[in-house]
């Protein structure tokens, strides 16, 4: 299907590769000609623009004009005055139009047949002239060479041209003497965006619609054609059509009956009508009859067919006072008016298949039905008595061709009408039942040339296939008047073909009653292709081409198509591939709601690909979402809207006026739509290209994403396009989705945040691409949702969920995407009651439990040696005795009545039906477990006495729990019944206490081990499923199973692992994919923190933490049922083992997902100009790249720095460091040491690397330097022009010093390589001199270490290499961020510094008062924006960035000696010279609101000043912490203490 990677579908038809050329030019009258041209090698964007046009001519009558007189065609046409010719060079790339000579064959006796059937030809100059209004040919790597062009049309007559038409007569390719042009893109061909083909000179021919031109007035369309690569010279013939002042569009009805002594009315609807219109029926030969009791209004006429009107088929000609019938002020409906007798023929019940045969006049009553093939001849009229209905039955179908009128020489209607008496009045809509073919059937009803008028009653249709599973094709026809809608084909079996040049007007009666109603995959036809043998002049002989059908719709009670309804599920839905054509400016509709989707997809391993063309209007249903695919019932699908053959592509200054995007937009009087949604099984690259999205983002309860536009799990192109008046947010990627998003821009959104790189371990994304530490704790969510997880990282210990199934899943008031992993609790420092758990401190957590109904969370604090609980459910819960919040976290309880817990707590359980809480008390001297009731409060003891036993003290049967020692008991776990089973790791047994407090040994251990084991037992975790007891032994690295547990001293067995013996996945997959007697581990052990190797068991099998001791941690599950099983996606044999989550990659997590990667204190972002993003991950002093975009790039390409990456990974650039040198030389062996500031150009990346450069020894100080990372293909060379030691030329894939390294006074001049640098922390390019500046925010003066701190903004002359300082600040300056604003002007973040009076120094936001004022004229030439410290929202801000709004946004960090920080952007609006700060984003210190509002974000943005003194003295500097916006506007910043780059959309 059409619409990829470019309209004609570059990427899928291999073979069709293609180029969009439009033709730009105006016609001249006479010889004269206008030629414009582009060199054949030019491929870059070039632009011409011809203001010229032809002299105004004001034609009275286009009969005369001129004094030239010009051929009537036999008073029907109109004059034929004007016929126009150009060519394409295919070698100069050049257009010429020049009006045609000669006339061809097909001139005289032409007819038009369009929408509207205009009925006149107009002369270029005598009645209208072209004028180029900008033009282009534009060319790159996402698309072929594209000239682009408005041409705009001016009525040059004193009357409104209306359905103006342009026709295209003939397509030849190498002269006007070659062959016809083939209408795919080749050598011998090429393709036309098109309005439809029309009938004109007894052929089809392509057309572009310019719709209506007053007097004078212009209208502007966009041309475009597509050709090969390398394309052919051809040449075309073209008119220009319009109803000249006056358009008569339709009759009704459409036959009529007459005798000798009675006429019939007819109505005829237009507009322009004035007066009392002479009307005129016209018969095919003979004399026209005039009619009688004519009266008008400007858009409807009543007249009477006289009595003794002879039977026949008619044209209905009106003409205005002051008119020439055929000409100006004259209209003609062409071939729409039968008149006939009073038919004799009458017809009920089962009608016979050859009842129609002899065609004219037939009369039908009651309950009628045709049980065979019905072939009805042209001519034919079908009266049918009010109530009575035309019923097909299974084995019934209608062969009605009436022929293509204009085209085929025997064309003549077909008529469906309501029984009227002559003389009687016009019949009421739905006067009879319509057409009724819903029976089962898959036969093809043939209607070509057909009008079906007056039937359908309310709620139905005119004519009615659905649920048939018939095909009905539709052609140049007319269904009006029907009570209900036109229409009907709601089956998804239906199907409706070639439904093309068709009229559908005046139906329904209610809002219910749209002028079509489908169903989504009956709405892939409208439009047709020419296989029906009809003669074609131009074509677009192929689905992949062929955009509009030339319909009109008008009048109807909804004038749109409507596909499906709320209330049927599938109707609304597209399950086959193909192109859903706009038309014109009539929308498309599609109902639903948030409950019921519309989904394009098939059932794995099928596809349904929905291709949208250019200019269609979409409407959808309020709160509903468009999906592409749908991972919950394994949909496989695509959505590819892609407009840009609708709209001007060059760049030349003001505003397009003809551009007509694909529009998505709520239907009208509705709520806004939910989103298009781009779900986790949509094929590869979708495309929403030259779209225009409005009033989207519905936040209803079952919304996917606070966005209009949301990708989960996939990448998709979301380019040039608008997102507008969204409910939500524009534009949302989540669970590791990619959007591109170039050129595309958003207003009246609301901003949404999401992380890009780093922040908590993949949180978000689908499980396999989630990095995964040390899994140490599991419990599995006792209603089948998925498991929950602790991950214990470096930076604390998060609790995480993993959905598991296909579904989103809301926990906690958070939604949880299919398949993905979530942080519920950890990441902050807040350790009070009813705190969000995403800010709270989970300290180290040791126990996992659920609440049987799974709307509590327990778990063990071992730090504070708490339970606390988080609240799962989507509504306050009461947790001992206090309201805690939805997805907040409180203490259940803090320890038994008569103290505290011991310091190692090590395990929790929860009754299956009281809910009661049991935890594990390991600390020596207490060895106990406890029971705390569901509601809170203190604990009791439950199993233990507290005695310290030898390891292999045996148990006494049958004895109270509470009477028996425990020795490091490790976990819990009960069966349905209630009974306990308790982990006693130390005494190597597994104990069961039943619901009378008596305790059984049911699985011992031999203590110590025999001679020859590998390590002494260690029971970790513990599961129960289908009757039996499962455990871990960490140490030997298996699984047993205890086949009866009810029973005392129960043997085991091992099921899974291979004991004595881990596996990492280093050299084996570990058994993955087989059975589970052959899988391996490398689980926790005793001497792990914690010693816990945990499983847990839902409905179908176990889970099981692995790889906690490779730190490369990933959940397994076993599959202990009878069938195959799917955990998150992946599918389980019975028996079986897989990995479900867990990326398996060690950190820093290179060549995984950006989104998953371990970053350390990033400080320095930037974004190149294809859209993705380097970085400075500063502590960890490496450059890394993320391939933002939704296919493959290489970095470096050809060099020794080479590295290809996938969409959406991180790489880092200096991998080899260590392994070659580190400056001068390939960038992959490149050293760093604290590298901040970066930004990126066409040529390279420059980099601020703070401390890289020597040390100076008299200050103790390490000196900084700028360096050079060259990203281009070819050299670059710095300082042409400079001095000594200079130009410096930078080898691509290299990277190079370009200015520091001197450890003098800090002292400017002409050798960059010799300047001193002390802390540089970041830079900025000037736009057009490329001159280089430099935040030196560790900069002092002299060279002692007691020297005072004296930050300065330095310049480096591009050419020269010339080193200056153009502001120098005080002790308590920091200037730590720079960045260049619209309008040149370079931008200053200065953090201030602290001493011994402040904290917060001169904290500030300059701006420089004129661009490059302070390069000439350094002196007093910033202004201060806006001043902060004390008392302001400026704190310390640390870099500063202008957005798209004309606002400044700022990383606000804050004081990090004071232990906190501000932790918020903020946004400046600029009045002159005078800021006012805001708050954009942040609060309290935390990490959360991904997804959502970045109001509501919470931001860890706390900044640790580094120092530059190598002994000594210490000497902090401010670090940057940094904000860009994108070309598109998006804000993306550093949240650096997070370790996470964040997005703001």
């Amino acid at each position: 299907m059409a619409g990829r990677e470019s309209i004609f579908n570059l990427r899928r038809l291999v073979s069709r590769q293609a180029a969009v050329v439009a033709f730009i030019a105006f016609c001249l009258i006479g010889a004269g000609l206008t030629t414009w041209r582009h060199q054949a090698a030019e491929r870059k964007e070039t632009s011409t623009m011809t203001e010229t046009s032809v002299s105004h001519v004001n034609a009275a009558s286009l009969i005369s004009l001129n004094g030239r007189t010009f051929e009537q065609s036999d008073g029907l046409q109109g004059a034929v005055v004007g016929e126009y010719q150009g060519y394409f060079d295919g070698k100069t790339r050049s257009f010429t139009l020049q009006p045609r000579g000669n006339r061809s064959s097909d001139g005289k006796g032409s007819q038009l047949y369009s929408r509207s059937d205009p009925s006149g030809e107009v002369s270029q100059g005598a009645g209208f002239s072209f004028r180029v209004v900008r033009s282009a040919l534009v060319g790159n790597a996402e698309q072929s060479a594209t000239v682009t062009g408005e041409i705009e049309l001016t009525n040059n007559t004193s009357a409104t041209l209306y359905n103006t038409r342009i026709v295209f007569t003939s397509f030849k390719v190498t002269n006007a003497g070659g062959a016809d042009a083939g209408n795919l893109p080749g050598a011998n061909g090429f393709a036309y965006f098109n309005d439809g083909q029309v009938a004109y000179g007894g052929k089809l021919s392509v057309s572009r619609d310019y719709g209506d031109i007053a007097a004078a007035g212009k209208s502007t369309r966009v041309w475009s054609f597509a050709v090969a690569n390398q394309p052919p010279t051809f040449f075309f013939t073209y008119r220009v059509i319009a109803d000249l002042g006056v358009a008569a569009e339709s009759v009704a009805p459409a036959a009529v009956q007459v005798n000798a002594s009675s006429g019939t009315s007819v109505t005829i609807s237009g507009r322009g009508f004035s007066g009392t219109p002479t009307v005129e029926f016209v018969p095919a030969t003979g004399a026209a009859v005039a009619a009688t009791n004519v009266t008008a209004t400007a858009t409807s006429i009543t007249a009477t067919v006289p009595a003794g009107t002879a039977a026949g088929i008619y044209s209905v000609r009106v003409t205005n006072p002051g008119g020439t019938a055929g000409g100006q002020g004259s209209s003609t409906i062409r071939g729409r008016l039968t008149v006939t007798g009073v038919p004799t023929n009458t017809l009920s019940g089962s009608i016979p298949g050859g009842a129609f045969a002899e065609g004219g006049a037939y009369l039908v009553t009651g309950a009628a039905s045709l049980g065979s093939s019905t072939p009805i001849p042209p001519g034919t009229v079908i009266y049918v008595a009010g109530g009575a209905t035309i019923s097909l039955s299974g084995g019934g179908n209608i062969n009605a061709d009436g022929g293509i009128p204009g085209v085929s020489a025997t064309a003549g209607q077909i008529v469906f009408t309501a029984q009227r008496s002559p003389g009687a009045s016009v019949p009421s809509s739905g006067a009879w039942g319509g057409i009724d073919a819903t029976s089962a059937a898959t036969s093809q009803i043939m209607m070509r040339n057909v009008v079906v008028e007056y039937g359908g009653g309310a709620g139905l249709a005119g004519i009615n296939i659905s649920g048939s599973g018939r095909t009905l094709r539709f052609t140049d026809g007319i269904i009006r008047n029907s009570s209900g809608s036109g229409l009907r084909a709601l089956g998804t079996n239906d199907s409706v073909v070639g439904f093309a040049r068709n009229r559908i007007e005046n139906n329904g009666l209610s809002v219910n009653d749209p002028a079509l109603l489908l169903s989504g995959n009956a709405a892939l036809g409208l439009y047709d292709l020419p296989v029906t043998g009809a003669t074609i002049a131009t074509s677009v002989g192929d689905a992949s081409y062929y955009y509009s059908s030339a319909n009109d719709f008008a009048g109807n009670q909804v004038n749109a198509v409507r596909i499906g309804t709320t209330s049927d599920a599938a109707s609304n839905d597209f399950s086959e591939s193909g192109v859903l054509v706009g038309q014109g400016t009539t929308p498309i509709q599609i109902a639903g709601d948030c409950s019921n989707p519309a989904i394009v997809g098939a059932p794995a391993p099928g596809m349904a690909e929905l291709t949208i063309t250019p200019s269609a209007t979409i409407q959808l249903a309020a709160d509903l979402n468009l999906q592409a695919g749908d991972y919950a019932s394994d949909r496989v699908g695509c959505i590819a809207a892609n407009g840009y053959a609708g709209v001007y592509l060059g760049s030349q200054p003001g505003a397009p006026a003809a551009n007509s995007l694909i529009t998505f937009d709520k239907i009208p009087s509705g709520g806004n739509f939910g989103a298009i949604f781009f779900a986790r099984n949509a094929m590869d690259n979708c495309i929403l290209n030259y779209v225009s999205v409005k009033n989207g983002g519905a936040a209803s309860s079952c919304s996917l994403g606070n966005a209009a536009v949301i990708s989960d799990g996939t990448n998709v192109k979301v380019t040039n396009s608008q997102v507008n008046d969204s409910a939500t947010g524009g534009l949302l990627a989540i669970s590791g989705a990619k959007i591109d998003s170039r050129g595309t821009t958003t207003s009246n959104t609301t901003p949404i945040i999401d992380t890009v790189i780093g922040g908590q371990l993949g949180d978000g994304n689908p499980g396999l691409k989630v990095n995964i530490i040390t899994p140490a704790v599991a419990a599995a969510d006792p209603m089948d949702r998925g498991v929950y997880f602790v991950d214990s990282a470096s930076s604390g210990n998060f609790i995480r969920f993993f959905n598991t199934t296909r579904n989103t899943v809301t926990i906690g008031g958070m939604k949880v995407a299919p398949g993905t992993i979530r942080t519920v609790v950890g990441g902050g420092l807040d350790g009070d009651e009813n705190v969000p758990g995403r800010v709270a401190d989970s300290g180290t957590v040791t126990g996992l439990a659920v609440s049987p109904n799974g709307e509590v969370l327990y778990y063990v604090d071992s730090i504070i040696a708490a339970v606390r609980a988080w609240n799962a459910s989507n509504s306050n819960k009461t947790i001992d005795g206090r309201t805690i919040a939805s997805g907040n976290v409180g203490t259940l309880s803090a320890g038994p009545a008569s103290g505290q817990f011991g310091n190692i707590l090590n395990g929790l359980a929860v009754h299956p039906t009281s809910g009661d809480v049991y935890v594990v008390d390991a600390t020596p001297g207490i060895n106990r477990v406890f029971k705390i009731p569901a509601a809170g409060g203190a604990a009791t003891e439950f199993a233990g006495n507290g005695a310290t036993t030898p390891r292999n003290e045996p148990l006494s049967n049958g004895a109270a729990a509470t009477s028996v020692p425990l020795l490091q008991p490790r976990a819990l776990t009960f069966d349905p019944a209630g009974n306990l089973y308790i982990a006693d790791t130390g005494h190597g047994r597994v104990a069961r206490v039943d619901g009378g407090g008596s305790i059984f040994s049911v699985y011992q251990l031999d203590v110590p081990p025999p001679p020859g084991s590998w390590n002494n037992p260690h029971l970790g975790g513990l599961a129960f499923y289908g009757g039996k007891l499962y455990a871990t032994l960490g140490n030997q690295q298996t699984i047993v199973e205890v086949t009866n547990p009810a029973s005392a001293s129960s043997s085991g067995t091992v099921v899974a692992g291979t004991p004595d013996a881990s596996c990492d996945y280093s050299s084996s997959t570990c058994g993955d994919g087989g059975t589970i007697d052959q899988s391996a581990f490398n689980m926790l052990g005793s001497t792990a923190t914690p010693p816990l190797a945990s499983i847990a068991s839902d409905s179908k099998g176990i889970f099981v933490l692995d790889q906690g001791a490779a730190f490369k941690g990933r959940i397994r599950y076993i599959n202990l049922s009878a069938n195959p099983v799917e955990v998150a996606g992946v599918a389980i044999q019975p028996d079986n083992i897989n990995t479900v989550a867990g990326s398996g990659v060690a950190s820093p997590f290179e060549g995984a997902l950006a989104s998953s990667a371990d970053l350390a204190a990033p400080i320095g972002v930037t974004v190149d100009g294809n859209g993705n993003l380097w970085l400075t991950n500063s502590t960890a002093n490496r450059l890394q790249f993320v391939n933002c975009g939704t296919t493959t790039v290489t970095i470096f390409q050809g060099t020794q720095a080479e590295q290809t990456v996938a969409p959406g990974t991180i790489v880092s650039v200096n991998k080899d460091v260590g392994n070659g040198p580190t400056d001068g030389a390939p960038v992959n062996s490149a050293a760093f040491d604290t590298p901040q500031g970066i930004v990126a150009t066409s040529q390279g990346l420059f980099l601020a690397d703070s401390r890289r450069g020597p040390t100076i020894t008299t200050m103790q100080r390490r000196t900084g330097l700028i360096r050079f990372i060259n990203t281009s293909a070819s050299n670059v060379t710095f300082y042409s022009s400079g001095g000594t030691g200079i130009p410096i030329t930078v080898p691509p894939g290299n990277i190079a010093t370009i200015a520091g390294g001197g450890i003098g006074d800090v002292t400017d001049g002409a050798n960059p390589t010799s300047a001193r640098f002390l802390g540089p922390t970041d830079i900025a390019i000037h736009p057009t001199s490329g001159d280089i500046y430099v935040a030196d925010a560790g900069q002092q003066t002299g060279t002692s270490s007691s020297s005072t701190a004296a930050s300065r903004i330095r310049r480096i002359n591009r050419q020269t290499g010339a080193v200056s300082t153009i502001l120098t600040g005080t002790v308590n300056d920091a200037y730590t961020g720079l960045s260049f604003d619209s309008a040149g002007r370079l931008l200053v973040a200065n953090a201030g510094r602290k001493t011994t009076t402040t904290n917060f120094g001169n904290s500030a936001i300059l701006r420089e008062k004129a661009s490059g004022q302070c390069a000439t004229t350094p002196a007093g030439c910033f202004d201060t924006i806006l001043s902060g410290g004390t008392g302001s929202l400026l704190r310390n801000p640390r870099d500063v960035a202008e957005g798209k709004d004309g606002a400044l946004y700022v990383t606000n960090a804050g004081p990090s000696e004071l232990g906190r920080s501000d932790n918020k952007l903020l946004r400046i609006v600029v009045n002159g010279t005078t800021g006012t700060a805001s708050v954009f984003s942040g609060d309290v210190q935390g990490y959360s609101g991904d997804g959502g509002p970045a109001a509501n974000a919470l931001l860890n943005l706390e900044a640790t000043d580094f120092q530059t003194s190598t002994a000594g003295t210490r000497f902090d500097v401010r670090v940057n912490i940094s904000i860009l916006v994108t070309p598109n506007g998006e804000i993306i910043f550093s949240d650096s203490k997070n370790n996470a780059i964040r997005r703001i959309r």
